[in-house]
């Protein structure tokens, strides 16, 4: 592991997490902001995480993806409760093509 890159310890303990018997160590909460100002959190699945950051699916025209492209700033927030862990990742989202 690249002791430079955070995101390899993300992905060491959510396979830590899977290999521990957690349920759903894929999912995350995902912290967004609207236009308007109003905070939302909702659960959504971390497809990959890379070097570059964390990978999700999500149907256009949601209120997420209506949040992200007013204010792409955001947080994703893990939990594994079998590894009495917690990690918190603030982002800037954008769209892969």
């Amino acid at each position: 592991m690249d002791e430079r890159d955070p995101m390899a310890l993300l992905r060491q303990w959510q396979n830590e997490a899977r290999l521990g018997g957690e349920t759903a160590p894929d999912e995350v909460v995902l912290s967004t902001v609207s236009a308007a100002g109003d905070p939302s959190a909702r659960m959504v699945s971390a497809k990959a995480i890379t070097s570059d950051g964390i990978v999700f699916g999500t149907r256009l025209g949601t209120r997420k993806v209506a949040d992200l492209a007013a204010n792409p700033r955001c947080a994703f927030t893990f939990w594994w409760p079998s590894l009495d862990r917690s990690v918190r990742v603030a982002c800037t989202a954008s769209a892969l093509d």
